[in-house]
């Protein structure tokens, strides 16, 4: 018999355990929720409002939190990789990131989110900014954003900072060649 619900139900019901589990420590989770959208460009869609009412059904929570919602990669074949769009989703997958809501004030924070969103970024700097998180909020001090990452022996940088001055393109990033996204013009020799 099959199973009236999706592994993102179950998914989602155990991240909702895991944040009201210990209400005064602070926490860190990933949740993969690869099933529901890794074969189908449409499929992840008819999940929208199982999400939605999670948001809401657990927003203290993840008002109080950094949230990362993002994918790994796009869709790896099918119609939709014969397009340009296709080709830039392969290898560039979305992610939506929420700050705690007490942080949303913060007008160099929040700039420096929207100028960073338009930048060129990497898993190095998602594993940097988890860092600077980690870092930044372990006591009751409020973190200075107009600085930029703390130097620590990361190949990535903090997008919650300012980005280091410079071009910003696979050439000066540590992203290999095969993981480019960079629109280069090419000549067959």
């Amino acid at each position: 018999m099959k199973n009236c619900f999706e592994e993102h139900h179950f998914l989602n019901e155990y991240a909702q355990q895991f944040m009201h589990a210990y209400p005064d420590s602070p926490k860190i989770s990933l949740v993969w929720a690869s099933c529901l959208g890794h074969d189908f460009a449409n499929k992840p869609f008819h999940a929208d409002a199982d999400y939605l009412e999670f948001f809401k059904r657990n927003r203290a929570e993840l008002d109080n939190s950094f949230l990362f919602f993002m994918g790994d990669h796009g869709l790896r074949f099918g119609k939709i990789t014969e397009t340009s769009i296709g080709q830039l989703d392969i290898n560039n997958p979305m992610m939506i990131v929420s700050v705690p809501r007490r942080l949303r004030s913060d007008a160099t924070l929040m700039a420096n989110l929207n100028t960073n969103s338009h930048q060129l970024l990497s898993s190095f700097d998602v594993h940097a900014t988890l860092v600077d998180i980690l870092d930044s909020f372990n006591d009751t001090t409020k973190p200075d954003f107009s600085e930029t990452t703390p130097k620590k022996e990361l190949k990535g940088s903090s997008f919650l900072r300012p980005l280091p001055m410079g071009d910003r393109n696979c050439k000066t990033l540590p992203i290999p060649f095969q993981y480019c996204i960079c629109r280069v013009e090419k000549e067959n020799v």
